[in-house]
């Protein structure tokens, strides 16, 4: 998923910073030991204290999405990726002093093109080009995984399994 967080003032240009946050499968938890989580969010918050802290930095939106992984039933998937952005937002409104009108949380649901785009570097995944031919394809979520699972009887999905949905499971933070 995605935070996005959006400045407007002297500090504008300057601010680029992400945070992604992983998930077990089928969890929304923060769990801060789970992929390093807790060193990523520890240090997105030292770098950027300072800028949330001056007087000058005015927070104008934060937009956090979430977003899951293919495997399973598309409407826990959908439901999954929202828990996930909100888990995140709740987190930040714990830590940053946010109203309603500054926090928008959403789904990207299952991250197809995230996927696509993590198979096209993936040169050790088993039939890369069948694969990204499935991938690229408008396939419905049930019949695109269904395809996916049929490639060289289920060997390159099972490697995607291990190596590449692990961080679909995710919600991000970006500062801009």
């Amino acid at each position: 998923g995605l935070l996005l967080f959006c400045a407007v003032g002297g500090f504008a240009q300057d601010l680029r910073d992400s945070l992604q946050t992983f998930y077990k499968v089928g969890s929304s938890r923060i769990d801060t030991l789970f992929m390093r989580n807790g060193e990523s969010m520890s240090s997105f918050f030292q770098r950027n204290l300072t800028r949330f802290q001056h007087p000058d930095f005015e927070l104008v939106k934060v937009t956090v999405i979430g977003s899951s992984s293919p495997e399973g039933n598309l409407a826990f998937n959908e439901s999954l990726a929202l828990q996930r952005a909100r888990s995140l937002a709740d987190y930040l409104r714990g830590r940053l002093s946010l109203d309603d009108q500054q926090l928008i949380v959403t789904s990207a649901g299952v991250d197809w093109r995230k996927l696509t785009d993590l198979a096209m570097n993936a040169k050790e995944l088993p039939n890369q080009q069948e694969v990204l031919d499935v991938l690229q394809k408008d396939y419905r979520h049930n019949e695109r995984l269904w395809r996916l699972k049929r490639v060289n009887n289920r060997i390159p999905y099972r490697w995607m399994y291990k190596h590449l949905f692990p961080l679909l499971r995710q919600s991000q933070v970006v500062v801009c």
